[in-house]
């Protein structure tokens, strides 16, 4: 818990960084990139306080993130899978199943948020398979085909290929 203590602590400075270079881009494309990437560090230090169990923090992180970025399409696909993520965390499978399933379906336009939510899914359906929940494996594997399918190189594949070897 330290390690990840530390890295959302490095995520946040990050995002703040990038947060100071964009009002000082020199074009629109460049504060945009700087904008995604402070957007992307948010979400990854959200990850690292569901990795150290602070839920209560992310939960507060993926909330501002949704209130703050309204008209975004990215900020918002982060914000439900971070939610989703927290959910899966807490051991909150209807919940998860739900954010993750807004996350994966309606944010057409954040696509490339989409494989980590995919992988999320899966998980939270293989919980729910542990707990018998009749289909809930077959619904994980069709998470991961998808993935496989449209996303093959996707950072989140080889996650997703440790997974489905669990699932068989």
């Amino acid at each position: 818990q330290g390690r990840a203590g530390e890295a959302a602590s490095r995520f946040g400075s990050a995002a703040n960084e990038a947060r100071r270079l964009a009002g000082s881009a020199d074009s629109a494309d460049q504060r945009e990139a700087l904008e995604v990437l402070a957007l992307r560090a948010e979400a990854d230090r959200g990850a690292a306080m569901i990795a150290a169990k602070d839920y209560s923090g992310a939960e507060t992180l993926f909330g501002v993130m949704a209130r703050t970025h309204r008209d975004d399409p990215r900020a918002q696909a982060l914000a439900d899978i971070g939610m989703g993520a927290v959910a899966l965390g807490k051991g909150e499978l209807d919940l998860a199943r739900v954010r993750l399933t807004a996350a994966a379906t309606l944010h057409f336009k954040a696509d490339e948020e989409r494989p980590r939510a995919l992988v999320l899914l899966a998980r939270t359906y293989s919980e729910l398979d542990k707990k018998g929940e009749k289909g809930a494996r077959r619904l994980a594997r069709a998470y991961l085909n998808d993935l496989f399918k449209f996303y093959p190189a996707s950072d989140h594949a080889g996650e997703a290929r440790e997974l489905l070897a669990t699932l068989q």
